[in-house]
């Protein structure tokens, strides 16, 4: 800024009578207080509903502008003391300042303006301008044009703004009769044209969905090349779906479109689209992202200015895109889902990303590395499925923690790449049939839920040295995986399951664990026995089903309460290993076990069952070969049901003589041979019960009274 000074120079002439004797001129300089010097530039890119204004400081005067900005008046010579439109705009390092103007009046009206800017010493204005804004006519309705004619007709009208939607279909070759249409408030569809090439004739056109946020289609348009003439479209407020426009090779002319706001963009089956130019400056899509079947898609480059996403990317089944440069600016993503798209070799834009909420990757022929991801990237899921090229997972080597990490039917060789996780919420591999081990996790301590599901050349589970915490750990149909010795680290587990691994022949590398709720073995075939569990004194579930080579539970000699205890289509011919066993908190069902003739093996369980009414409890005994329930000898309490039915064999009750109390229901039926109640006539004589009795289709089916009166057998 420059100052205004004023030099005055006062001379003095004192004429003496000696010639040579000529005196100084004295000179005195004064700065003159002084308001700032301002200029008002001509109102400039005047549209419907919009106009720029620009000022600037040409001279601040003696003391610092503290204000700057704009005053507009209905009358001339407007000032900020009166009641006139005040803007406050911030000048620049050059003094400029600049303001736009939006939501003008629908009418044509003039208007005078000065720019002005403030110091200590008062207001100074720049000199005095009008502008004039342009009158908006409205067409209160939506429209449907289908012919060049029914074109030329409504554009007679020059409408500037639709408050409906505007649709372009049939034989419509050119829009330039729409030239001055400015806002489309509803949605805007141009479908099913033969002959229209671009948007020619709507340069004008600035908004579409203003009012409703319906959105522009662009589908099915035989001729269409490019979006030519829409060079003034900056936000279209709803989906933008470009779909099946075959000679479409650009996006050219959508150059200052920076949002679609409200809903998503989808691109689909634009066979002979190449690039996405024309999207140069968009910024952001309020929802959904999505590229699908382009086949001649090669460079999505012309994203480079996207920045926000605010949910899904989708890229799917486009054969010839090779990378994702483009999308490097996304800094935080909520789903990146990569489907199939056969060439893409390169997803490096995405690497340095502050946060990938889920990324999945199926297929991809191509693809043989992820990116070496930021050690600073935040990614909470990642699935790799279906086929591809990766071999390994290189790319998350600086990668501590994930909360979902789910690898299916991948022809991964290895998980190197892990080795630096120490946590993981969801782990599941299922179906990687190029998987013998898991090297690569071997610092892997803790996984909520872990599933090993059906891969068929899995052998071993070397690599997990250091598992120390599960929450729900399966091991599910891996045939060649003949023991867990890999989990000799493993101290807490919610729940194990090993089922229908069929080689598996011991289990022993739990044997230290200290605590389980849950515990499954289901149809190991050639499992012979558990391991001598050293430290385990409770089960919430113990479940057995299956495991044709089991005979005994030897090995949880330690246990002391089980809440669930449940025996299926078992060949154990005892329960042997339960022998420490006091209490069954909840129930415990023994159903089509054929070896099991009695109970052997319980002979320390007193009590079935608490005072917890709202979960099932009891004995229940369904189609086994018992023929006595000895081993029972010292229940004392069912707070429960005892149910006994379709056991062919049984043929007395034998192990219930101590029994003092039975809470609900006792159902005996269908034991075909059973004709001996004896052992339940001192619970009957000494004891009282207000619970249903059901004794029918046995060999005997007494009454209570019978039992008591003796007639028992």
């Amino acid at each position: 800024m420059k100052k205004l000074h004023l030099l005055l120079a006062l001379v003095f002439v004192f004429t003496l009578s000696s010639c040579d004797n000529d005196e100084n001129v004295p000179q005195i300089e004064e700065e003159l207080p002084q308001v700032p010097i301002v200029k008002t530039y001509e109102a400039y890119d005047i549209i419907m509903f919009s106009l720029k204004l620009k000022g600037e400081i040409v001279i601040e005067g003696d003391s610092e502008v503290i204000e700057a900005g704009f005053v507009i008046g209905e009358s001339t010579q407007p000032t900020i003391d009166e009641n006139n439109i005040k803007i406050v705009s911030e000048p620049n390092q050059l003094g400029e300042f600049f303001t736009t103007l939006i939501d003008l009046p629908d009418e044509s009206k003039t208007f005078f303006m000065k720019a002005y800017a403030i110091n200590s010493q008062g207001v100074g204005y720049g000199e005095e301008i009008q502008f004039t804004t342009i009158a908006n006519r409205t067409y209160n309705s939506s429209i449907t044009l289908s012919t060049q004619d029914e074109v030329i007709e409504f554009g007679e009208n020059q409408y500037n703004t639709i408050t409906g939607g505007l649709r372009i279909t049939g034989s419509v070759a050119d829009l330039s009769p729409l030239s001055d249409l400015y806002i489309i408030g509803g949605g805007f569809e141009v479908e099913n044209t033969a002959e229209l090439v671009d948007f020619s004739g709507l340069e004008n056109l600035n908004k579409i969905g203003s009012l409703m946020a319906n959105g522009a289609q662009i589908n099915n348009n035989d001729s269409l090349t490019s979006f030519y003439g829409l060079e003034s479209l900056e936000i279209i407020n709803g989906d933008f779906y470009i779909i099946n426009n075959k000679n479409l090779v650009n996006l050219e002319g959508l150059d200052n479109l920076h949002g679609v706001n409200y809903f998503s963009l989808r691109i689909e089956d634009n066979e002979n689209l190449s690039n996405l130019g024309g999207l140069d400056n968009l910024e952001f899509i309020a929802k959904d992202f999505a590229l699908v079947n382009n086949l001649s898609l090669t460079d999505i480059s012309a994203l480079s200015k996207l920045r926000f996403v605010g949910n899904m990317v989708y890229l799917g089944e486009n054969p010839s895109l090779t990378n994702l440069y483009g999308l490097e600016s996304v800094e935080e993503i909520d789903y990146l889902y990569l489907n199939f798209n056969e060439s893409l070799s390169n997803l490096d834009a995405i690497k340095n990303y502050e946060l990938i909420n889920r990324l999945e990757i199926i297929g991809h022929s191509s693809l043989t590395q992820l990116p070496v991801f930021s050690v600073s990237t935040m990614i909470n899921s990642i699935e790799i499925k279906n086929g591809g090229a990766l071999v390994n997972l290189s790319g998350l080597i600086n990668q501590t923690t994930i909360e979902s990490l789910i690898l299916s039917f991948s022809n991964l060789q290895s998980l190197e790449g892990l080795d630096n996780f120490e946590t993981i919420g969801e782990f599941s591999i299922k179906n990687c049939s190029n998987l013998i081990n898991l090297e690569g996790l071997s610092n892997l301590l803790s996984v909520d839920n872990f599933t090993i599901q059906i891969n068929e050349n899995l052998s071993s589970l070397e690599g997990l040295l250091s598992l120390e915490n599960v929450g729900n750990f399966g091991l599910d149909t891996n045939v060649l995986l003949t023991n867990v010795d890999a989990l000799h680290t493993l101290k807490k587990a919610e729940a194990i399951s090993f089922s229908y691994s069929s080689s598996l022949t011991n289990i022993d590398g739990i044997k230290d664990i200290e605590e389980i709720d849950n515990f499954r073995l289901n149809s190991n075939e050639i499992l012979t026995e558990l391991p001598s569990f050293n430290n385990l004194t409770a089960l919430k579930l113990l479940s057995i089903r299956g495991n044709n080579a089991f005979i005994n539970l030897q090995g949880l000699n330690n246990l002391t309460s089980i809440e669930e205890l449940i025996i299926k289509e078992s060949t154990l011919n005892s329960l042997e290993g339960l022998t420490n066993l006091e209490m069954i908190i909840d129930y415990i069902k023994i159903e089509n076990c054929f070896n099991l003739e009695d109970l052997s093996g319980l002979d320390n369980l007193a009590i079935i069952g608490t005072d917890d009414v709202q979960v099932q409890q009891g004995i229940f005994l369904y189609q086994n070969s018992l023929k006595n329930l000895n081993g029972l000898d010292n229940l004392i309490e069912i707070k429960g049901d005892l149910e006994i039915n379709s056991n062919r064999e049984m043929t007395n009750l034998n192990g219930l003589e101590m029994l003092t109390k039975i809470e609900n229901n006792l159902e005996i039926g269908n034991n075909i041979m059973l004709d001996n109640f004896c052992s339940l006539t001192s619970f009957f004589v000494n004891y009282s019960f207000s619970g249903n009795y059901q004794v029918i289709a046995n060999s005997y089916n007494p009454s209570i009274q019978d039992i008591i009166n003796g007639n028992c057998n």
